[in-house]
């Protein structure tokens, strides 16, 4: 019985052992074994979560410039090379390619640059896209935008209309030079009244606007470096030429329509001082040139190319006016001779000079023609081509 009672002390006492073996000691180890594996993982994401944002930044860089460009969409670009410039924009593409057309035709009259875009949407019908990249002097701007409410397209200045067909926008892109202004017109439309209702066209527009800009440096430019250019592009002069022991000045001057005009003047003393300018001015349509001694001009060469020159006689100078052709173009010229009133100060000093003026008036007129002949001489004409409109 004693021996007993022995024996179930100890069976007790092991089953008591067995327990904190077994149960008690079993949960603290499994919290501290898990314990630090959570503060591994956690610190392993802590430290992780940082490295991926800087590589992400890093990697996003590159892709900045390109964060505009929408998907399902085809890159357009529209150079301008009477100004030297070149629009970029996107337009969606649809199960028909956009067919392009130039409509500024192949006479570089005017220093506008534009093309039609189309793409058919159905059998029927189709979207179109007029757009004009041109430039005018920064004065003349707001009187071209004065109509129209005021928006804004791709951060530029910008005023839209809408009329029964379509939707019109003209879009300030920025300075040109000096006083010089690009601008964009953009005209959306389908051909019908409905033009409102068709989502392809106002995914177009959209598209377009959200896209839009335009730079005066772009790849395949032609470097203007030592030389000046007329409005067209195709006319350009060095900064001075020599014209008998004198250095003359080429300056551009500002003109509405065609941009820039290319002058350059100089002073000669002698009985009477005299003020000489020569100016090419602008390019001209194939029907200028139709014209005849009853309409005042007569036939010339100069610097030999040929054109039409007309004569008129003003209160204190001589101009001759010259339709020229070259390589097929044809360009507008002036060349005065006048009385240098900034020499002359006493009236009947002046009065004099003048008379002496009008009766030398044959030998006033060659004068400035001699002049114009050694600007024309200093010029470098391009030719017009496809390749070069497009």
């Amino acid at each position: 019985m004693k021996n007993r009672r022995i024996l179930t002390v100890v069976l007790a006492v092991i089953m008591a052992f067995g327990l904190v073996a077994c149960g008690g000691g079993n949960k603290p180890a499994e919290t501290d074994a898990a314990e630090p594996e959570t503060k591994e993982t956690t610190e392993e994401i802590k430290v992780d979560e940082p490295k991926e944002e800087e590589g992400k930044v890093e990697e996003a860089e590159p892709e900045e410039p390109q964060s505009r460009i929408p998907e399902n969409a085809t890159e357009f670009l529209l150079t301008n090379p009477k100004l030297q410039a070149q629009a970029s924009f996107y337009l969606p593409k649809f199960d028909s390619e956009w067919e392009v057309k130039l409509l500024s035709d192949t006479d570089p009259v005017g220093a506008e640059q534009r093309y039609l875009y189309k793409a058919m949407i159905s059998d029927e019908q189709s979207v179109h896209v007029d757009a004009r990249l041109t430039a005018t002097t920064t004065e003349n701007l707001p009187t071209i935008m004065e109509k129209g409410e005021k928006v804004k397209v791709s951060g530029h200045d910008a005023v839209y209309e809408e009329d029964t067909t379509s939707w019109k926008y003209t879009v300030d892109m920025g300075p040109y030079a000096d006083g010089v202004e690009m601008y964009m017109d953009l005209k959306f439309y389908t051909g019908g009244e409905e033009f409102k209702d068709v989502k392809e066209l106002a995914e177009t527009r959209d598209m377009m606007l959200e896209t839009l800009s335009a730079t005066t440096d772009y790849e395949g430019k032609e470097d203007r470096s030592g030389r000046l250019y007329q409005g067209s592009g195709l006319c350009s002069l060095p900064m001075t030429f020599e014209y008998n022991g004198q250095e003359a000045e080429v300056k551009q001057e500002l003109r509405r329509a065609s941009v820039y005009a290319l002058a350059a003047e100089i002073q000669e003393d002698g009985d009477i001082p005299l003020c000489i300018t020569a100016e090419i001015d602008n390019t001209c349509k194939n029907s200028y040139m139709e014209v005849t001694e009853s309409d005042g001009y007569v036939d010339c060469t100069i610097a030999g190319y040929p054109g039409k020159l007309k004569q008129v006689e003003y209160p204190s100078y001589v101009e001759n006016y010259v339709r020229l052709t070259v390589s097929d173009v044809n360009y507008e010229m002036y060349a005065s001779t006048s009385v240098d009133t900034d020499k002359i100060t006493d009236a009947i000093a002046l009065a004099s000079a003048t008379k002496a003026f009008k009766e030398d008036k044959a030998s006033q007129y060659q004068k400035s023609l001699d002049f114009l002949e050694a600007m024309v001489s200093a010029a470098e004409f391009r030719d017009i081509s496809e390749d070069w409109l497009k």
